[in-house]
């Protein structure tokens, strides 16, 4: 895994990241829509991992 300051998600601002998170936790499955408001999100929110995987032969990346 690169080190997060090498990786391109470090160039991504963390609200935003955390904002668009399309994860089953964060979006209705159905309808896409966040399930928590942006302005509910704690502050000093920062990125604690990033891995980069394969999904169905595609390449993805995980930010926690």
């Amino acid at each position: 895994m690169p080190a997060l300051s090498s990786h391109p998600i470090a160039d991504l601002p963390v609200t935003w990241l955390r904002d668009n998170c399309p994860c089953a936790q964060c979006r209705d499955p159905r309808s896409g829509q966040k399930l928590f408001q942006i302005d509910s999100l704690p502050d000093g929110l920062r990125v604690a991992t990033v891995a980069v995987a394969e999904t169905d032969g595609q390449p993805t990346v995980e930010v926690v």
